[in-house]
């Protein structure tokens, strides 16, 4: 049986909608999950609820120990992460899995000038997303360009290039 409203909304509410093993904000595609299961004697208090993104959940409860790859959560891991992840959240230090994702693209060039569009795209866990902001800049062409470290940016454009992490 799920939980009871009072106690998933309270479970929700305290997460964030956050997942409290891996912190990122699921959404509707979440679920509050029993950390010690019913069929085992587990109680539908808040004391047994995890929140848990849809990827962590299915870790979390189908481990098949005939067939054990990978290490498998246990009940007191899973109390220990969620109590982590509510204590952060309660305090203020939650950390939301932040990124930075970055377009560059040379748009035109003259003689005398470069002109580049960078596009950023700032991700606040998986579906927090504040999106495409631009900016366009002008380089003399008597200013060598030089670029490093291109490959650590996936979908990165440099002077119509795209280069890939490889």
């Amino acid at each position: 049986m799920p939980f009871p409203k009072k106690i998933r909304e309270e479970a929700l509410v305290k997460s964030k909608r956050r997942c409290c093993i891996c912190h990122d904000f699921a959404g509707r595609a979440i679920n509050v999950h029993h950390i010690k299961q019913e069929c085992d004697d587990g109680e539908n208090n808040i004391e047994n609820a995890i929140v848990l993104c849809l990827r962590c959940h299915s870790e979390a409860g189908h481990f098949n120990p005939k067939h054990p790859i990978g290490t498998k959560y246990s009940p007191k891991e899973i109390k220990r992460h969620r109590d982590n992840w509510l204590s952060d959240c309660e305090s203020g230090k939650a950390n939301y899995n932040l990124s930075v994702e970055t377009v560059v693209k040379r748009i035109s060039t003259s003689p005398e000038l470069r002109k580049y569009r960078f596009k950023l795209k700032i991700i606040n866990g998986s579906k927090g997303m504040i999106s495409d902001y631009k900016v366009e800049v002008f380089i003399p062409n008597i200013i060598k360009i030089e670029t490093q470290e291109v490959d650590r940016f996936l979908d990165t454009h440099i002077a119509g290039y795209v280069a890939l992490k490889g």
